[in-house]
């Protein structure tokens, strides 16, 4: 509401302003500027966000049907969506999609307690900043955004939280060799997320001058 009566008064004041000697065009286009920037900065959020990040949200927000809130700062969230993305996606057209199926998603509720903002909570850009580098993890995620959303409640926001797997399955060895003997080798096969609860469990073999050792 203050923004329309703004450009009403500035639009009044544009005719006597460019008849003053000296005013040039680009005066005018620096109050526009001023105008506008709370929603500028507002809705900064996405455009600063990488390729990856911005790929991943438009995915959810199509999934979800949702919107992204420009003007989010100090209203009170009224829901948290999580949306876990595949390790292999189908737009990227490559040929494993189907490895998915092996691959269990980091569950909402693991990703949901790590957030430092909750349905309740007024919506604070620093904690959501915050709570995207609570959550970045190479070993977990390749992606993760936060947005603020539009709520179905007039005055509320609701946000919205992205994560992308990688895929945590992993092989990992070593070994050390003297001349034509096998000294020492150690071999672990390892689940960095196990069942989506972003926990880490391994199967280690270590095979040291003939001493042979296997377990967790």
């Amino acid at each position: 509401r203050w923004r329309r009566r703004a450009l009403l008064a500035v639009a009044r004041a544009r005719e006597g302003l460019e008849s003053l000697p000296g005013f040039p065009s680009r005066c005018w286009a620096l109050l526009c500027l001023l105008l506008l920037l709370p929603t500028t900065v507002a809705a900064a959020g996405y455009a600063d966000l990488g390729t990856l990040e911005r790929e991943a949200v438009d995915d959810a927000l199509a999934a979800r049907g949702l919107t992204i809130e420009p003007e989010a700062q100090g209203k009170l969230i009224a829901k948290v969506h999580v949306v876990n993305l595949d390790v292999f996606l189908a737009r990227e057209r490559v040929p494993l999609v189907w490895a998915n199926i092996f691959h269990r998603t980091t569950r909402e509720s693991h990703v949901l307690r790590e957030s430092l903002l909750q349905a309740g909570d007024r919506y604070d850009q620093e904690l959501a900043e915050e709570t995207t580098r609570r959550l970045q993890d190479p070993s977990l995620s390749n992606v993760v955004a936060l947005m603020p959303v539009r709520a179905t409640t007039p005055g509320m926001v609701e946000l919205l939280i992205v994560t992308r797997d990688v895929w945590s399955l992993r092989f990992n060895q070593d070994y050390q060799a003297n001349g034509s003997y096998l000294v020492y080798y150690t071999g672990s096969l390892s689940e960095n997320n196990l069942f989506g609860w972003r926990k880490n469990v391994a199967a280690v073999f270590v095979m040291n001058q003939g001493d042979m050792r296997f377990g967790p």
